[in-house]
């Protein structure tokens, strides 16, 4: 079959098709080839090329490109997530969307759960499935587990320091416990060693005197009240208008 020209729409078409991601059980990973559909897939393994390659391949190969795999899962894993739970289906687009990824059709694994649970097994990632209620989508969760020597020292130190906090609270406890104790029994020996006489009750009540000052109206006598005595007193009326005539004296007496 004769390829297009260059230039031409045929050819244009056919280019921007190849950029697309295709799909990736069209892809073979001996040859490193992009077929675009189920029977070009045909067409290459029955072709020339392939078998010749095909003949080449061992299980080391296929070790190899096991490990390319998962080297590549769980680094982007690790930089994209760090250690957040996340959907194992959903993470596997995103790591799809590189076409130059080594395709998990050239490894020992047939499928991605068989892949995750070879993970989970092995302590690389922590595997789980969501709870009956919770709101997100069916499948198995993946979360990325940081063996390295500086996150397993970070956790040692982290389990020391809750450890050592934990002593000190109980310590700290334990002393508040001692004092109050100590002073609940020096207030019991104060008390039983101390002589307190009981102070004396009145014979009978005493009431106060009351003393009550009015003011004085204009014609009015003040009143004065001590208890039941009450006292009154003139008050001197004063007439404004009233003249004093001049006393004479005999001045020849």
């Amino acid at each position: 079959m004769a390829k297009s020209a260059v230039g031409t729409p045929k050819h244009l078409s056919n280019k921007l098709k190849a950029a697309g991601l295709q799909k990736l059980a069209n892809y073979c990973q001996i040859c490193s080839k992009q077929c675009r559909d189920a029977n070009g897939f045909k067409n290459h393994i029955l072709s020339s090329t392939h078998l010749n390659n095909l003949k080449h391949m061992d299980s080391n190969q296929i070790e190899k490109y096991s490990q390319e795999f998962m080297g590549s899962f769980l680094r982007l894993l690790r930089l994209n997530h760090g250690e957040k739970r996340i959907s194992a289906n959903k993470f596997y687009q995103e790591f799809i969307q590189d076409k130059d990824h080594t395709h998990m059709n050239s490894t020992k694994w047939s499928s991605l759960t068989q892949f995750v649970a070879f993970m989970g097994k092995n302590g690389l990632v922590r595997v789980d499935t969501p709870e009956e209620g919770d709101d997100v989508e069916p499948g198995l969760f993946i979360s990325y587990v940081d063996n390295s020597p500086e996150a397993v020292q970070r956790r040692l130190l982290l389990e020391q320091k809750g450890k050592s906090s934990q002593t000190d609270e109980e310590v700290s406890s334990n002393l508040l416990n001692q004092q109050i104790k100590r002073a609940a029994e020096l207030y019991k020996q104060q008390v039983e060693t101390l002589d307190v006489t009981p102070a004396p009750t009145p014979v009978g009540e005493v009431k106060p005197v009351k003393i009550s000052l009015k003011t004085a109206e204009a014609n009015s006598t003040p009143r004065v009240s001590l208890g039941k005595i009450s006292v009154t007193k003139p008050v001197q009326k004063i007439n404004a208008f009233k003249v004093l005539k001049p006393v004479m004296k005999n001045a020849f007496k």
